[in-house]
């Protein structure tokens, strides 16, 4: 009985840890996410491919414009997208959105108006 006491332990620490790391990185790395365009394809059998897209975009803010836009070449919705902010500037955005032509992020408060002042590392695949 003991042992079943210990390993029930252990495993409540490991999905403890994991959830932690979950609160802590989340913010880093948000799911869903221009210019430069990278085509990726992973064989994983013979009748199933994925298809992934990834780059970095570089735009410039307005101080009013609340949301970018990048085309993520993959020609449906992505089933998976993440975003990476590159530049201060762009560290603060409050979601992502992805249809079947674009991936655009969103802002509460529009970044500050400069030149290649928001930029981001995007990845989209099916």
């Amino acid at each position: 009985m003991r042992n079943r006491n210990n390993e029930f332990l252990i495993w409540a620490l490991i999905v403890l840890v994991v959830v932690i790391l979950w609160f802590i990185l989340r913010d880093k790395l948000k799911w869903v996410t221009t210019d430069t365009t990278t085509p990726r394809t992973t064989a994983k059998t013979a009748t199933e491919q994925t298809r992934s897209y990834s780059g970095t975009s570089t735009h410039s803010g307005t101080g009013t414009a609340t949301s970018f836009s990048v085309p993520h070449l993959l020609g449906e919705k992505p089933v998976f997208v993440q975003i990476t902010a590159t530049s201060n500037d762009a560290g603060n955005y409050d979601h992502v959105e992805a249809d079947t032509k674009l991936i655009t992020v969103f802002y509460k408060v529009a970044p500050p108006e400069g030149v290649n002042n928001v930029t981001f590392n995007w990845f989209a695949s099916l």
